[in-house]
């Protein structure tokens, strides 16, 4: 019986240490993610800002 709860302590450590590593990839992607973001939104603004200087010709 001992080497049941070690088999399921073990697992259980396991477990804790993929859901650590998942942890820190999302969130990893997610600081990507939002400087894509911001860097897209500055480049839009800056390509409709044109586009309005091009329909005041």
């Amino acid at each position: 019986m001992d080497s049941k709860a070690q088999i399921s302590i073990e697992l259980i450590v396991i477990m804790a240490a993929l859901i650590v590593v998942a942890l820190v990839l999302v969130s990893r992607f997610y600081g990507t993610s939002k400087t894509a973001t911001d860097e897209i939104d500055k480049k839009s603004k800056a390509l409709f800002d044109t586009l309005g200087d091009l329909e005041k010709l």
